[in-house]
């Protein structure tokens, strides 16, 4: 049976026990990752999956403030054991519940623009004085040494400025129409 404190010294070991918590706190501020999760593992018997700093952190410290405090009253533990339903619900993952998905497809390739020239092709054009060379590839133009996704980007590395790579190279289909008969 331990003994009873003698009148006033109650007192002076809660400032101890307190003063510690304290400091314990305070040390806490100053730990990194890997220091938490070892003191999480040490104080709450468990590894800690999180790698929040501020969440361990505030763990850790409410663990500390329960061993010293003593934790939940018996009726509060009573009262909470009351309110909790016989089984509590398990939600499984979702990856466990769904089948996983097929695997997709490849993307169908676009179909080739008709403006565009046979692959191998060089596209000439002059500006400013010089004239300008554009090899047309599979998969996009070759300008300098550099592949380039589109004519367009192609003109404006030219130029300088927004142009229909098309319109720049002079790449559009001449379509005979019967705009004015009479002519």
């Amino acid at each position: 049976m331990p003994m009873k404190p003698h009148p006033g010294e109650a007192l002076p070991q809660e400032g101890r026990r307190l003063k510690e918590l304290t400091a314990a706190l305070d040390r806490l501020q100053t730990f990194t990752l890997k220091q938490l999760k070892a003191e999480h593992l040490r104080l709450l018997g468990f590894e800690a999956r999180s790698k929040n700093l501020v969440y361990l952190r505030r763990r850790i410290a409410w663990r500390l403030q329960e061993l010293v405090d003593g934790g939940l009253s018996e009726l509060a533990t009573t009262r909470l054991q009351a309110l909790m339903p016989e089984e509590l619900p398990v939600r499984k993952p979702k990856a466990l519940l769904e089948t996983p998905p097929a695997p997709k497809a490849a993307k169908p390739v676009p179909p080739r623009d008709p403006r565009l020239s046979a692959m191998g092709t060089i596209l000439e054009r002059a500006f400013k004085g010089a004239t300008h060379r554009v090899e047309v590839l599979s998969d996009g133009f070759l300008y300098q040494g550099t592949r380039y996704p589109s004519l367009s980007t192609v003109a404006k590395v030219i130029t300088g400025t927004s142009w229909n790579g098309f319109l720049f190279f002079h790449c559009m289909t001449q379509e005979v129409t019967d705009a004015n008969p009479n002519a």
